[in-house]
């Protein structure tokens, strides 16, 4: 039996992807003779919805350490905090997690020799998660694998930091962990792309290692979809969004059918974004009554939910290479995934591998209405069909996934 350290900013009861991630991969690594242990900042910390059900997934081989910290971001007053943003940046480099990484940081070399650990998997963000490479790496010969959930030198924020100080003080940092870690992990293509052209020098240690689905999360049986009692189409979105992952154009399309056509379309809305600002953004479809809204849901809840509607909708993305791991439990549905697109990234040729993808241009004159009223049809004449290559979509499930990372582990620790 191997023993493996988890480290990771975000663990159950939190909830949402990043935390699904990692008790996943405790949960089937579990099942392939590792033992997990998971160092943790402790449950008051951590800024997230609940999601009590992920407690119940755990293996029960699984021990956690959650030690302490000071946290001053709850000792600053909201009101306060936000006009300190500048400050935070200048005293927390290159996060607020690293109050509990210093912490942490101290007593790591004990938990790997007292629980005798061969390997240690550390995901990120927060990307201050990358001190304790060097910590572990200057008392052991343990191997580190590093998860990059997202890239660090090149995202967003990054990109549209002017502070050309900041932005080598990033740079270091992940040359210097990525040039002590044994393997790294990128959730998407075009991250590891990138990463292998950024260097070059550490391309085979380079891995490509996406979310997925479990598929204990979902019946055994999916039902057809055209044998839904819904009263009109329905549509259905889960996860945040924002300017970055715009779910508006869905909204308008909606709005110009019933308009015109006076067709009802559902939306079935699922996010933890702010109420105030969904209630602000959706105010028209509320009060037609083409809206179902609720917030954040627990994790089989919400799959559940997402098998009440008859299609998917994923975003138009403005940047290549992020998108959300919802994705996978889209094509995992067995229901038609509508995308609104401005060119073809990699997200949508993902979609259209798993053979469940309607794909309209938002930038071609109503694209999205036509898409739209097109899918209407199918469903009036209960038509609506795709056909999912298992075989493709398989891959990402999470039994799969962890069966490939066991395969990395024993190639660094033997």
């Amino acid at each position: 039996m191997k023993n493996i350290l988890f480290i990771s900013s975000y663990f159950p009861p939190a909830g949402g992807v990043g935390v699904q991630r990692i008790s996943k991969f405790c949960k089937y690594l579990s099942r392939m003779d590792y033992k997990p242990f998971v160092l943790t900042p402790p449950a008051w910390s951590v800024r997230r919805d609940k999601d009590i059900s992920m407690l119940k997934e755990l293996p029960d081989n699984l021990e956690q350490i959650s030690p302490g910290f000071i946290d001053v971001r709850r000792l600053i007053p909201g009101e306060i905090a936000k006009y300190l943003s500048s400050w935070q940046r200048d005293h927390f480099f290159p996060d607020t997690m690293i109050q509990w990484v210093n912490k942490a940081k101290r007593m790591v070399g004990e938990v790997i020799k007292d629980k005798q650990i061969d390997v240690v998997y550390i995901t990120l963000p927060h990307f201050s998660l990358l001190e304790f490479v060097a910590e572990i790496k200057a008392d052991s010969n343990v191997p580190v694998i590093l998860d990059m959930r997202d890239p660090f030198s090149f995202n967003f924020y990054v990109k549209q930091e002017a502070n050309a100080e900041y932005q080598n003080k990033v740079r270091a940092l992940e040359r210097q962990a990525f040039a002590m870690a044994d393997a790294v992990m990128n959730v998407t293509v075009n991250i590891h792309e990138e990463y292998c052209s950024l260097y070059p020098e550490w391309k085979d240690k380079f891995h490509y290692m996406p979310n997925g689905f479990d598929d204990e999360d979902y019946p055994q049986e999916i039902g057809d979809v055209n044998k839904l009692t819904n009263t009109c189409l329905t549509l259905c979105y889960t996860g945040s969004y924002s300017s970055m992952a715009s779910i508006l154009p869905y909204r308008d399309a909606i709005l110009e059918i019933y308009q015109k056509h006076r067709i009802k379309i559902m939306l079935n809305l699922l996010t933890p974004t702010a109420k105030k600002r969904v209630r602000r953004d959706f105010k028209e479809l509320n009060r037609l009554g083409l809206l179902d809204y609720h917030g954040f849901m627990q994790h089989k809840d919400a799959i559940a939910y997402q098998l009440k509607s008859h299609v998917m909708l994923f975003p138009a993305l403005p940047t290549e290479g992020y998108f959300s791991g919802k994705i996978y439990e889209y094509i995992r549905s067995k229901r038609p995934v509508l995308c609104a697109i401005d060119g073809v990234k990699d997200s949508h040729e993902l979609i259209r591998k798993a053979g469940v993808g309607i794909f309209a241009d938002v930038k071609e004159d109503s694209g999205l209405v036509k898409a739209l009223l097109q899918l209407h049809s199918q469903w009036q004449d209960g038509t609506l069909s795709v056909n999912p290559d298992m075989e493709f979509i398989n891959r990402f499930s999470c039994n799969q996934r962890s069966k490939r990372l066991s395969g990395i582990i024993s190639s660094i620790t033997s």
